[in-house]
């Protein structure tokens, strides 16, 4: 795409710590143009995270910084947090209601009362088809963001739970992360769900104090009704970065269309509420994101059968999501 352009590469799969080695890097050999697709689900939420600070760095040196947009859609969900007073197995904690999202006079600790499955299409198309969860809240990460800082003092948990044949609600999976231990307040789990089963997704506070807000994302895949709140999070959320969302290359003026963004690239919007030191902002900062939506679904020559699909019958593998729009 800029024949006679030097390129380099290093890679961002090692850690934060290396990712944040990984763009200087990049900058000390020269580089004027940075463009990643990685993105630790572990990033901060709430707070600007180690690879944020690195970006905003470079950034604020002249470097211009493209990043992916991610591709979780809307599939994200953000509340203040209200105990319910349902206890599940002792061990869970205190269970959010999240019942104020729908009757305000209803204790409902079940997400949106909706059937958490994967379809049995789904399943005959992708067995290992999972749920991948990650729960984050407004507590300070003293693992991300400054060492020095306060780390989290609320331990959450996300969990599946289902109903057996005697009516009671039971826990069935659930992640055993120590955030308080561990310095950063995230949970995550994956799960793969049967065909049509009445499943849940519930929250919980496993241990200290009750936090403010929350927000959990479904990074693998929709979660097959009304959208929340967008999934832009880590340092996509970054103000130095270019985020860039993504638009099917046919849905564009070229080929005589309007641009529509990809129903999977990520909704940004997203406040970020503390401080580099774990300190609440007065207000909430929000970071009107993706800066730039770009085409996805160009060929390539390099998938082969790991591809998205042939949709022109070309003989080539066409390439889809933020990763393709970002370098666009």
């Amino acid at each position: 795409m800029a024949p006679g352009a030097e390129i380099y590469f290093r890679t961002a799969f090692i850690g934060h710590a290396d990712y944040v080695d990984a763009i200087n890097e990049l900058a000390a050999a020269g580089c004027d143009i940075i463009v990643d697709d990685i993105n630790y689900f572990d990033e901060p939420f709430f707070q600007d995270g180690i690879i944020s600070q690195a970006v905003n760095q470079v950034t604020a040196d002249g470097i211009l910084y493209f990043t992916a947009a991610l591709n979780a859609g809307f599939n994200g969900f953000e509340s203040q947090f209200v105990d319910s007073g349902v206890n599940l197995r002792g061990q869970l904690g205190r269970v959010h209601d999240f019942g104020i999202n729908g009757s305000a006079t209803t204790v409902d600790i079940r997400f949106n009362n909706r059937n958490f499955t994967i379809s049995a299409l789904e399943l005959n198309t992708s067995p290992n088809f999972t749920h991948d969860i990650t729960l984050q809240w407004d507590d300070p990460s003293s693992v991300f963001t400054n060492p020095n800082g306060p780390g989290p003092d609320t331990d959450m948990t996300v969990m599946i739970i289902g109903t057996d044949n005697n009516g009671v609600v039971r826990p069935l999976a659930w992640s055993t992360s120590e955030s308080i231990a561990n310095g950063t307040p995230f949970d995550r789990l994956n799960y793969s769900a049967g065909p049509n089963l009445p499943l849940y997704l519930a929250v919980s506070v496993r241990s200290g104090v009750n936090p403010g807000t929350f927000r959990f994302v479904n990074f693998n895949r929709s979660f097959g009704f009304s959208p929340f709140v967008g999934t832009l999070v880590g340092h996509a959320n970054a103000t130095g970065a270019i985020t860039t969302g993504a638009v099917r290359y046919d849905n564009s003026p070229a080929f005589n269309g309007v641009p529509v963004r990809e129903n999977s690239s990520s909704g940004g919007g997203l406040s970020i509420l503390l401080d580099f030191d774990g300190n609440p902002f007065p207000n909430p900062i929000v970071r009107q994101k993706p800066d730039f939506m770009a085409p996805d679904g160009a060929n390539t020559s390099f998938f082969g059968a790991l591809g998205n699909g042939d949709i022109e019958g070309d003989g080539f593998r066409n390439f889809y999501g933020t990763s393709a729009a970002a370098p666009h």
